[in-house]
């Protein structure tokens, strides 16, 4: 009898034990497989953020695309696009770097932060399930209450609970034991963050740059707000039947609206460089227009007028300068430079160019003809 208990607890300890060895194994299985398949420089990472609080019904999304560069000695260097930022983003080194939408192919990153601990702008990073990010399967989960579940499918679902974090984790798995989505519950009821999820897709042999662009993404989102905004009566100086529009050269820009049936805006600034290649097309076609039906204007909203000035009379360039001093256009504010305007005789804007293009010049060029606008 004695021997048998004696078996039996034999058995017992030792089918635990090697069923713990068993799920240990797993782990690691799923620890070396995710590192492998998320840590391809070949690839892009889309990023899908989740948040919900527990005082509000709604949940917040945010989405990223991400391409790492290289992965050594635990240092992450990585280029990113957030779908809701006009910035696009280099981080090398703990340092994050950003260029402005307009002049990604033109100038170096500056700087953000120089602090050689990383900013709160790369907060997702210590979700992505590689080695270097400490959080993810090695320190905060390591030595908590894990399980094993099955889903319909061919899904696993790995529940961990960190007690130190007071957080439930669920990592969902395919058949590959590659890691899709992860779910963290917040055990603490005075977390004021209640619920929030991270879902992953891989896009292999592509750029960032590529498919940031066909899924409208952040700074490659062409769409422009402005499409349907106007020059209402009130950003207008109208007396004597006229509209009377002020110009940097401290000179007046009189238009007979009864007569003018176009206006070409050119929205700019000194430091973009696709804006000062574009300029020069847009001064050979103002040079042939008819200004009896058609004006064009440039206007800059961030330089001086000081500056502006000095620009303009260094490159020698001749379209009339709207005064953002005391005309300001709030409604035609734009990260999208340069931003070319058509509006028609009511103010209103019927046609938009983003972007140093030949395709956008040649569509300027085939509008304006269309529309029998050149001398």
């Amino acid at each position: 009898m004695i021997r048998k208990i004696s078996l039996f607890l034999v058995n017992t300890i030792l089918s635990y034990f090697l069923s713990d060895i068993a799920f240990s194994q797993n782990i690691r299985e799923v620890e070396i497989r995710n590192h492998n398949y998320f840590s391809s420089t070949n690839q892009v990472i889309e990023i899908k953020y989740t948040s919900k609080t527990r005082d509000n019904a709604n949940s917040i999304t945010r989405r990223y695309l991400l391409n790492l560069e290289s992965l050594n000695k635990g240092s992450l260097n990585l280029n990113y696009v957030e779908n809701n930022s006009k910035l696009y983003f280099k981080f090398v080194n703990n340092d994050l770097y950003f260029k402005h939408p307009d002049s990604i192919n033109y100038i170096l990153f500056e700087p953000i932060n120089k602090k050689r601990k990383p900013p709160s702008n790369v907060f997702f990073l210590k979700y992505l399930p590689l080695s270097c990010t400490s959080f993810f399967l090695k320190n905060s989960f390591e030595s908590e209450d894990s399980n094993f579940q099955t889903c319909a499918g061919d899904t696993f679902i790995l529940e961990q609970v960190s007690k130190k974090l007071e957080v439930v984790r669920k990592l969902y798995l395919d058949k590959n034991l590659q890691i899709f989505k992860t779910e963290y519950t917040s055990t603490d009821s005075n977390s004021l963050q209640e619920k929030w999820q991270y879902e992953y897709k891989i896009y292999k042999n592509i750029e960032l740059s590529q498919l940031a662009d066909s899924l409208k993404f952040g700074p490659f989102n062409k769409e422009n707000f402005i499409k349907n905004s106007y020059i209402n009566k009130e950003s207008t100086i109208i007396y004597d039947g006229k509209t009377h529009v002020p110009l940097t050269n401290k000179k007046t820009l009189i238009l007979d609206t009864t007569k003018i049936k176009y206006y070409i805006i050119d929205l700019w600034y000194i430091g973009c460089k696709p804006c000062s290649m574009l300029r020069p097309y847009l001064e050979k076609i103002y040079t042939n227009i008819d200004t009896s039906k058609a004006i064009m204007l440039g206007y800059n909203e961030f330089d001086i007028m000081e500056d502006i000035n000095t620009y303009l009379k260094r490159k020698n360039f001749q379209i009339p300068e709207i005064d953002n001093s005391s005309f300001y256009l709030e409604q035609f504010h734009t990260n999208m430079h340069p931003t070319v305007l058509i509006l028609d005789k009511k103010f209103k804007v019927i046609e938009t160019y983003v972007g140093y293009s030949t395709l956008n010049i040649l569509k300027i060029r085939t509008f304006l003809k269309a529309k029998k606008l050149f001398l």
